[in-house]
């Protein structure tokens, strides 16, 4: 979300940023019309949108920001602007795959992101999951109270994950089930091959009679 009062943006030296293994979502090569033009936006007019990153024990690690650092390598800037936040594995995790939903993303990389993001919010365990919904639900996204009404009652990480991506529980386990394909399948889907749709049908199936 946005930054809080005592967060500062800070230059940080591209050498000391190192990416997240994890990261769900593709970073296009410098040749895509997409990095191109987000090259040449940095050249003219520097990173508009801060990093957000976490210390490690040298350097610090992308939360969120993976195009704009390759694209600020591609411009040939040797620091980016960043807002340095302490958090945990899980909680990275969730904040990363949150940063990107915004952005169109192909079918698999929100499939892969929602699996993750669940995952990580199982293991905070319920107290946790609570907060973090706390704390992303506001009157826009949950006006008359009732999602955190139910998200107390049971602390469901796919309702939470519904809840925090603004979408239905019941879309949000459709993009995870896209997870339980082979890769063939994914990679039907990711290219368009195959419908969202017709990907979740055959979700179901075992994985032998899937091709």
């Amino acid at each position: 979300g946005s930054t809080s009062e005592n967060e500062q943006i800070i230059e940080i030296s591209l050498s000391q940023l190192s990416v997240h293994p994890e990261n769900p979502f593709i970073v296009e090569p410098e040749t895509k019309p997409s990095m191109k033009e987000l090259v040449e936006s940095i050249k003219a007019n520097g990173v508009q949108v801060p990093l957000i990153v976490r210390p490690l024990e040298n350097g610090y690690q992308i939360v969120s920001g993976h195009r704009r650092y390759r694209a600020c390598t591609y411009a040939g800037k040797t620091t980016a602007p960043c807002i340095i936040r302490e958090m945990d594995d899980n909680t990275t995790k969730i904040i990363m795959c949150d940063a990107n939903q915004q952005r169109a993303v192909t079918p698999m990389e929100k499939a892969k992101a929602t699996r993750m993001k669940i995952e990580a919010l199982k293991a905070l365990g319920r107290d946790e999951r609570i907060n973090f919904a706390e704390a992303v639900l506001n009157e826009e996204i949950d006006p008359d109270g009732s999602k955190m009404k139910k998200i107390r009652k049971k602390a469901d990480s796919h309702e939470i994950a519904a809840a925090a991506a603004r979408m239905s529980r019941a879309n949000v386990f459709r993009q995870d089930r896209l997870n339980e394909l082979t890769t063939e399948l994914q990679e039907k889907v990711q290219d368009g091959t195959i419908s969202v749709a017709a990907g979740v049908e055959l979700s179901y199936l075992p994985e032998e009679e899937q091709n």
